[in-house]
């Protein structure tokens, strides 16, 4: 059977309760997943163990990104049958085996994720960084990035690794969100550069939305490319891990499926993070734009900073339908920072801007806010908030540390 970044396999398809996850693709624990597979066997169900085609091409033969007996991160079993089905059957055994879906994963469109005004007027009217040194670099997992040629000074290969991005996978339209986060990052931390990995988004079709039925978004990734897009940064940084300061992560899903081993593959995202750049790298992660108290992943996840956004110091602010309204008391938010109309690169054209709103843009300030390790005053003309200069440090909720 053929791996999910394959074109065959990379349409995502939507169960009723609006859950994105890769139609017959169903993740286990390394060590179950022979246990796995004759337990479903039993149970009646066709099932394979595709581990190694699936993860091959993308992490590769690399045992720093091994767990600690040498195995695979991840157990990865090909179905028959909805992935859920095999999941909620592992629960219920005997003796359960953590099992899930691979789950759709938000960037811009989905869930709420992103919210703004666009385009905002031609790149000249963002002032960029002054050049300098680079003190470190932060990691930045996204949609894509716009090709250097397409990209300001201040946005080079010289200021932004990515040379692992293949243009002709990664799509103009589906590198604006990635450009456009990777953009506020440069102008708030001028003295780090960005390491830059592609979890790309679905190029099967186009998904449903899960708010308004028929309604056409843009499609999310996925987790198995979240966890390729970290393989290949600890592959390109194994050698140098202390140049990685942090890692950015504006995406985000919720539970998807009753197995207690639900995101099973993001939540192995992060432990491999975790094992090569320890904790002296944080994760910051979206924390979501929807007033709904189910958490979002992987800002829920332990040792994940999830960050909401605010419009001033008055608190968050979620997005129903596009309407703003108070999004205060969703218990995984432990960083809020200023999310609305923020100024950046679109990733459209060489020549545009935007101005864009959400938690997505939110988590690149802090983010980058963490890294100058400076309390600062977010630029009116940044922010476009009504010539309201906002002291970052003293917006409700955030912490430090």
């Amino acid at each position: 059977m053929s791996a999910p970044n394959d074109s065959g396999a990379k349409s995502m398809v939507q169960d009723p309760g609006g859950c994105h996850y890769l139609d017959g693709w169903l993740a286990v624990r390394p060590d179950e997943r022979g246990a796995a597979s004759e337990t479903l066997r039993r149970g009646g169900f066709d099932v394979e163990d595709v581990t190694i085609p699936a993860l091959g091409d993308l992490l590769g033969d690399d045992s720093p990104i091994q767990d600690d007996r040498g195995e695979p991160p991840l157990g990865v079993l090909r179905m028959g049958v909805n992935p859920h089905r095999g999941a909620t059957y592992l629960a219920h055994v005997d003796h359960p085996i953590e099992a899930s879906p691979i789950h759709g994963v938000g960037y811009e469109g989905h869930g709420g994720f992103m919210s703004g005004d666009g385009p905002g007027g031609p790149v000249d009217d963002l002032e960029g960084p002054d050049e300098c040194e680079i003190e470190g670099l932060i990691a930045v997992i996204d949609s894509g990035i716009f090709e250097d040629g397409l990209r300001p000074g201040w946005m080079s290969e010289k200021f932004v690794e990515n040379e692992d991005i293949d243009v002709e996978v990664v799509a103009k339209g589906d590198a604006s969100h990635g450009t456009f986060v990777s953009s506020v990052i440069r102008t708030l931390a001028p003295g780090h550069g960005i390491a830059f990995a592609a979890a790309r988004p679905d190029l099967g079709r186009k998904l449903k939305s899960r708010h308004k039925e028929g309604e056409p978004i843009d499609p999310p990734t996925h987790e198995l490319e979240v966890l390729g897009a970290v393989g290949r940064l600890v592959r390109r940084y194994r050698d140098r891990p202390d140049d990685i300061v942090a890692l950015n992560l504006s995406l985000g899903a919720t539970r998807c499926g009753a197995n207690h081993g639900f995101l099973m593959t993001l939540r192995t995202a992060i432990d491999v993070w975790r094992r090569n750049f320890g904790y002296d790298a944080p994760i910051f992660a979206a924390g979501g734009n929807s007033p709904s108290l189910e958490p979002v992943y992987p800002g829920a996840f332990p040792w994940v900073r999830a960050v909401a956004a605010a419009e001033d110091g008055g608190g968050q602010v979620v997005w129903r339908d596009g309407v703003q309204e108070p999004g205060n008391g969703r218990p995984w938010i432990t960083d809020v920072a200023p999310g609305v109309k923020i100024h950046g690169l679109s990733g459209v054209s060489a020549t545009e801007s935007v101005w864009w709103s959400g938690s997505s843009f939110a988590t690149a300030i802090a983010t980058s806010q963490s890294v100058t390790g400076e309390t600062f005053e977010v630029d009116a003309a940044m922010t476009h908030w009504r010539d309201l200069g906002v002291d970052y440090g003293q917006i409700a909720g955030l912490k430090h540390g």
